[in-house]
């Protein structure tokens, strides 16, 4: 059963993404793309961070979430480093596997708006010939429909309807080999032709809520200007990626401006902290290259910039 709208004041939205230019040989046959989809509702019980929607393309793949922004670190990490575990074991190798999540603040209602149908309608935007609502990797099928509405999940490909049961129907020792987690599974949890299904997890009430209104939902879901608009911010925030030559002479000169030393590991932390937060303001560099840069956690960097 899909969970129930709650809002709480010290909880908002975050836009989890990555970008697609970065990201090499992510997922490339049916198998990743479905280890992929069941790590979206596995990492959500290492998080108190709620799914209200995602996409996942060969790729990359968007979330939006919702939780205090160390519940939405904590689940993008979780995801990311499950992921890459998946792909690396399965592949036997780490050769060529290139997968970077970037977590985004999402401040205001019309950014939450456009940034919901733009992570909806991914599949159809890159131009692949589907429907939002027809997309197998995405939890598009879900929002604005009746309660007896059968997903496309539940459905194979000339139509005819698989059967869903709970996990409690299959064996422990047969759950490992075909969700490839450790993780102890809700029992009760609804699955078909081993894929978890999204009802399980998704937050489809606060998706709703967003929109409110069936129309208000297509209106957007189709506006170009939307995606364009959280196309920039995303751009905005990933920063500019220099070559790594003038970045480390950009930090050098600032690092012996302020502190007459070449290198931050002669640096406290809260003098990294601050060259961060400089280097990222004055040149927006990529929150890579100012881990590298400031020998800072890429994953602390998010916490204390934006």
């Amino acid at each position: 059963m899909c969970k129930k709208e709650e809002r709480h004041e010290n909880k908002t939205f975050f836009h989890v993404f990555a970008n697609g230019n970065d990201c090499k040989n992510l997922l490339t046959s049916v198998d990743d793309f479905i280890a992929a989809f069941n790590r979206v509702g596995i990492c959500t019980l290492y998080s108190k961070a709620e799914v209200v929607c995602f996409a996942l393309e060969d790729t990359h793949p968007h979330f939006l979430l919702y939780g205090t922004k160390n519940e939405c670190l904590k689940y993008m990490l979780k995801y990311q480093k499950s992921l890459l575990r998946y792909l690396v074991y399965s592949r036997e190798s780490v050769k060529d596997i290139s997968f970077d999540l970037d977590i985004l603040e999402i401040t205001n209602e019309r950014h939450l708006i456009n940034t919901g149908v733009y992570i909806v309608n991914q599949a159809t935007k890159d131009r692949k010939h589907v429907l939002p609502l027809d997309y197998r990797w995405s939890s598009g099928c879900l929002y604005f429909r009746p309660s007896h509405y059968i997903s496309v999940w539940e459905i194979d490909d000339n139509g005819n309807r698989l059967s869903s049961m709970p996990l409690k129907s299959i064996p422990i020792r047969n759950q490992y080999k075909i969700f490839h987690t450790h993780t102890k599974l809700p029992q009760e949890w609804i699955v078909c032709n081993g894929i978890i299904l999204p009802q399980n997890y998704i937050n489809v009430s606060i998706f709703e809520s967003i929109y409110k209104t069936h129309n208000c939902y297509t209106s957007f879901l189709g506006s170009t200007k939307s995606f364009e608009s959280v196309i920039e911010k995303m751009s905005r925030h990933r920063g500019i990626a220099m070559e790594t030559l003038e970045a480390r002479e950009i930090f050098s000169s600032l690092c012996y401006q302020y502190y007459k030393k070449r290198d931050a590991r002669w640096l406290n932390m809260n003098q990294r902290s601050f060259l961060a937060r400089e280097l990222r303001k004055k040149h927006n560099l990529t929150f890579k290259q100012l881990s590298a840069l400031c020998r800072i956690p890429e994953d602390e960097l998010h916490k204390y910039l934006r």
